[in-house]
């Protein structure tokens, strides 16, 4: 919320165009705020990989299970974002975007299905801001080409980054629950030896 905020101050103190902050960097010229937004997006979901993924070889059973499935989810989804692939490099190739972002959600449900039980029985709250602000950016995003909103990248972009820091936190707080449970059973193994 703070980076949106930030953004928005740039654009009003400095005149500094919300495409240029808010866009990926490889879509609009060098400038050192080109695609802040999306960068910073970019380092939130390398953390909401990194953490479930090396948290999932500390622990066992379904949270083992859960935090590498939602780890390498997340990967995908970091990947995706950072080289374009749904909006230039597949398309580019012949697969529309819609295929890839089709696919793409098709994924992302399909592993909240799985898991479902155990997705609701963590830090839900998380989950449904991510999920929320996923659902608003792709309305956003499928809206634009009829020019019903003005200024719409900074607000779906900003839905975008909102969907990422809660789909981040809601791995880093499973990690973290994880983690603790797993030191309380190794106290609790090392007191009764």
């Amino acid at each position: 919320m703070v980076v949106i905020v930030a953004v928005g101050l740039a654009r009003i103190i400095w005149g500094i165009d919300l495409q240029l902050m808010t866009a990926d960097a490889g879509a609009v010229e060098a400038s050192p705020v080109a695609g802040i937004m999306s960068n910073i997006g970019i380092l939130v979901w390398a953390a909401g990989a990194g953490i479930p993924l090396f948290t999932s070889f500390y622990s066992h059973g379904w949270q083992a299970r859960l935090l590498r499935a939602g780890g390498l989810m997340t990967l995908l989804l970091a990947i995706d974002d950072t080289l374009m692939l749904h909006d230039e490099a597949l398309p580019a190739l012949g697969i529309p975007e819609s295929v890839v972002l089709a696919v793409l959600g098709l994924l992302t449900a399909g592993f909240l299905v799985w898991y479902r039980r155990h997705v609701l029985a963590g830090p839900k709250v998380f989950m449904m801001l991510a999920v929320a602000g996923f659902t608003l950016m792709l309305v956003l995003d499928t809206l634009e080409p009829l020019g019903l909103l003005k200024g719409h990248a900074v607000i779906e972009e900003g839905f975008k980054l909102i969907a990422i820091v809660n789909w981040t936190g809601y791995f880093v707080m499973l990690a973290a629950r994880t983690l603790a449970g797993r030191l309380t059973e190794e106290r609790r193994d090392m007191q009764t030896q």
